[in-house]
């Protein structure tokens, strides 16, 4: 269980995957109050439908070593 001030936090995203990971059963909760430590949560998340956080997370898969694509 968790507050939507929390849901911008690396923590949240190290127990998701890590529940998936080791393959455990999960349940996250989250109570939104819409005001997370007095920040409203439409100016503090690019998504404010906290459910589908995970297809909105862009990746790219580079080469660390080689400088012109890290460039």
């Amino acid at each position: 269980m968790f507050g939507d001030g929390a849901a911008n936090q690396g923590q949240l995203f190290e127990a998701a995957n890590m529940a998936k990971i080791w393959n455990l059963p999960a349940l996250f909760i989250c109570e939104n109050n819409n005001y997370g430590m007095g920040t409203s949560v439409v100016r503090s998340s690019m998504n404010i439908e906290f459910y589908k956080r995970g297809d909105v997370i862009p990746g790219f898969r580079i080469d660390g070593n080689n400088v012109f694509e890290v460039r």
